[in-house]
């Protein structure tokens, strides 16, 4: 994915100045998923690598990537607790997700419903392995 975001920064960089601070100003995303156990400032979190592909590049505020905890105590109650929050936000209007060897989607293992709910979920051994080039 770093490549996209990469590319997203470019895109965003290359807007006029006044376009660009009006955009960033308004930005509001949810990644996907974060380990469990790690935390934002653990160099292999999600949310350490969405500072360094998007946060920082861009300069974003605090808190305009947002991330489930992976440190929290209780992983389920977080990830319902995080599905609210999407919920509450309106929604995701755009999702770029990337797609598994074994057919996963975003970290949605298969089998697994287009209607499932935000979980804490086991990678499959061969998607940590994918995941970890």
């Amino acid at each position: 994915m770093e490549p996209v975001y990469g590319a997203l920064v470019d895109q965003l960089q290359a807007l006029p100045n006044q376009e660009r601070r009006e955009l960033l100003a308004r930005w509001s995303s949810f990644n996907l998923d974060e380990y469990v156990g790690l935390g934002p400032d653990d160099p292999e979190s999600f949310a350490a690598s969405m500072e360094r592909c998007l946060g920082a590049p861009l300069g974003l505020a605090p808190g305009r990537l947002r991330l489930p905890d992976g440190l929290a105590p209780d992983p389920q109650r977080e990830a319902r607790r995080y599905g609210q929050a999407i919920a509450a936000a309106g929604g995701l209007g755009l999702q770029v997700l990337g797609l598994g060897n074994n057919g996963h989607v975003g970290f949605n293992e298969p089998p697994c419903p287009p209607g499932a709910p935000t979980r804490c979920l086991e990678l499959d051994h061969g998607t940590r392995r994918q995941n970890t080039c």
